[in-house]
This record gives C-alpha cells, sequence and structure tokens, in this order.
C-alpha cells in the first residue's frame, strides 16, 4: 500500500466536529480533480486528431490527444475523469510516454452546468475504445499491444460499454489490459449500498441544488472549512466543479452498472471481457472505495490498493506501479514474431509430447481426452 503526503493542509482540531457534519455531501468536491485552472498550453511535442461518432441528437465531434514515444513499445488510451483533459494529468502522460507508450487521449463531453451529457461520453467512449477506425487503433502500427486508462467517471462508463458490447453479441476491442484509476460508482461517505442514510441526506440536499455548483451553497462551504479545504473555494476555479444535479446523474450511473451487472449475471449471459486493474484509493474521499471494490469483483478483476486520495495517477510511487505492471505485460515484438514464425513446428512439438505422456492420441478431433 502506498502513502500519499496530502498537500492540502488540514485542520485536525476540527476532527471531531467534521464528525457531526459527515451526512453533508462528500461528492461536493467530486470536481476537484482538476486543479490546473485557466488555459494550458498544448506541449510542443504533442499533436491533435480527431473522429467523429454517433451521439444520442447525432453526429458529433470528439477531439484527441496524440502523445507519440520516441520508440514506442505500445499504445495507451487514456480517458480522464469528469470536466479534466489529459492537459490536467500532464505530467503523468509524459512519464508513462517516456516509458515507451504512445498515448492517445480524448475527454468526456464537458457539460457545462448541465446534465443528461453521460449517454454521449458513453457513446464517445464506446467509438473510442471499441471501433476499429478510432485514432486508438489507427494512429500508430497495428503490431503495438493496445492498453487503457481511465479515470473515475470515464471508468464506470466504460464498464457499461463492456455490458453494451456483451449484450449486442460485438466482439471485445483489442486492449491487452485496462487500468481504472479511483474508478467511480459512488460518492465516499453517502454512497446508496454502504450508507444509504447519509445517502438520503446528501439526495435531499443535492435536489435542493441541483444547478449550483458543488462548493458554492452555503452547506458546501461548511463542508470545505470543516474538512480544512477551505482554501480550495479561493485558489481553484469553480467551474471545474460539477453542480449537484451532475452529481446525482453519475451516482445514478454508477448504481445503475450494478443494476445491469447483476442482471447479466442472472442471465446466465457469456462473461467474456478483457483483464482489468482497479486502482482504487482507501482514502478516496470523493469515490467511495468499497463500492468500487464490489465493482471489481463482479469484473473479475485485479484489484491494486493505495493511498493516493482521488488521484493515483498525480501520485509518483502509484504510477510508476501502472508503469511497470504496463511493462510486465508488454510482450517484446521479438517474441511476437518468433512464436508466429515458429508456430507450426512448436504445435506439432506440444502434441508430440502430449500424445508421449498419454494425454492425447493422434485419433482426436476434440479436447484433450483427459480434461473432458
Amino acid at each position: 500500500m502506498v502513502a500519499l503526503k496530502s498537500t492540502v493542509e488540514k485542520d485536525y482540531s476540527l476532527k471531531q466536529l467534521w464528525r457531526t457534519v459527515m451526512g453533508l455531501p462528500t461528492a461536493a468536491v467530486l470536481g476537484m480533480t482538476s486543479l490546473a485552472g485557466g488555459q494550458l498550453r498544448l506541449p510542443d511535442d504533442w499533436d491533435q486528431t480527431a473522429f467523429d461518432y454517433l451521439g444520442p441528437s447525432g453526429k458529433k465531434h470528439a477531439e484527441v490527444f496524440v502523445i507519440p514515444a520516441h520508440e514506442p513499445r505500445g499504445v495507451v488510451g487514456y480517458l480522464p475523469g469528469w470536466k479534466t483533459s489529459a492537459l490536467d494529468k500532464m505530467e503523468a502522460i509524459q512519464d508513462i510516454r517516456d516509458s515507451g507508450y504512445s498515448v492517445l487521449s480524448v475527454s468526456l463531453v464537458n457539460p457545462g452546468l448541465e446534465v443528461g451529457t453521460l449517454e454521449d461520453s458513453l457513446q464517445r467512449i464506446k467509438h473510442f475504445t471499441f471501433s476499429p477506425d478510432s485514432p486508438l487503433f489507427q494512429a500508430f502500427p497495428e503490431n503495438l499491444p493496445r492498453f487503457l486508462m481511465t479515470h473515475s467517471t470515464s471508468g464506470m462508463l466504460f464498464q457499461h460499454a463492456l455490458i453494451d458490447a456483451r449484450f449486442d453479441g460485438s466482439r471485445m476491442p483489442p486492449i491487452e489490459h485496462a487500468f481504472h484509476t479511483a474508478p467511480f460508482f459512488d460518492t465516499s461517505g453517502s454512497s446508496a449500498l454502504y450508507h444509504p442514510r447519509l445517502n438520503k441526506l446528501y439526495t435531499r440536499h443535492a435536489r435542493k441544488h441541483e444547478n449550483e455548483l458543488a462548493g458554492t451553497p452555503f452547506m458546501d462551504r461548511m463542508y470545505y472549512y470543516f474538512r480544512g479545504l477551505s482554501r480550495l473555494l479561493y485558489e481553484e476555479n469553480p467551474a471545474i466543479r460539477p453542480t449537484h444535479g451532475q452529481i446525482l446523474e453519475i451516482a445514478e450511473y454508477g448504481r445503475s452498472y450494478f443494476e445491469r451487472k447483476n442482471q447479466e449475471l442472472a442471465s446466465g449471459a457469456s462473461a467474456i471481457t478483457i483483464p482489468q486493474t482497479f486502482i482504487i484509493s482507501t482514502d478516496d474521499s470523493f469515490s467511495c472505495p468499497e463500492t468500487a471494490k464490489k465493482a471489481a469483483q463482479l469484473e473479475r478483476a485485479e484489484v491494486k490498493l493505495c493511498r493516493a486520495q482521488h488521484n493515483p495517477l498525480l501520485d509518483p510511487p502509484v504510477r510508476r506501479s501502472i508503469i511497470e505492471r504496463l511493462i510486465d505485460l508488454t510482450v517484446p515484438e521479438e517474441i511476437v514474431n518468433y512464436l508466429k514464425d515458429h508456430a507450426e513446428t512448436l504445435t506439432e512439438a506440444y502434441e508430440h509430447e502430449l500424445v508421449r505422456i498419454g494425454h492425447y492420441s493422434d485419433d482426436d478431433k476434440g479436447p484433450f481426452n483427459s480434461f473432458s
């Protein structure tokens, strides 16, 4: 487990007082996944491309950041969280690039103050990760392995995309492994599954302030104060936060995932998927860690726990461990070529050995006899 030194100075003398208001919206600072604020300049060695996709209301257009590695050993598709982009994770993206992985990144639809954009974002994710003509599969040579990284809301939406693909009978995308950092399925401290009472309190509060940005209502400011985060009310751009109506919408999508997944399991539908790892922060104040663990269990995904608040990819030790896992999963091209060139010889040698030890007969046309 990796410890994180917080960059936010907290007043722990208010700890007991905080307990008295723990039913207030712990999701109120969900939008604080980006502290960049303002306009960030595109680095000189980054490029841009785009793709069109079919959204709920017709044809849509999405911009894609392209960050090429010098001698790439693989390609990583990166899906950032709510109201953020790859520019907000520039240091992490460039670390991945410098480790030998070209990166392509597309953001979720920017909702402004509106609700109802998540379905559009879902269709964008599905095109980017599933469509053969996506830049993820077209921008770099086909022989390079593809990986996926998501953050927060994007990780949850990707699980919806997997369910849709299985329901439609679509093929899984040629992605070797997907890493989901701080996947958001419900609010921390007020999730419907693990904190039903506090969830009712927050839902009541959020419905009274649906069109207000988190952190602006009086009770939100009290929440920031009691968490020792009040300086962020003055330092960050409030426009990067979601409205309370948006928080309710995101959480509802998270809860609907569990309903759909349970229906899928009950129906006996195909469990075909891609290998996944959930990187979950146990000290995440925005995304409920327990709810994310439950989703990982249902997806039969690997779970890595850390203490990196809501941004594991921004924590250098956690990021390094993800990159090392990427490297471990990347089969060198020379080995792939060797296996292709010697496939027939290796298969014959393998079958000969099975015949020798009695597990396989030359007359067999089906599976091994010993594994019936």
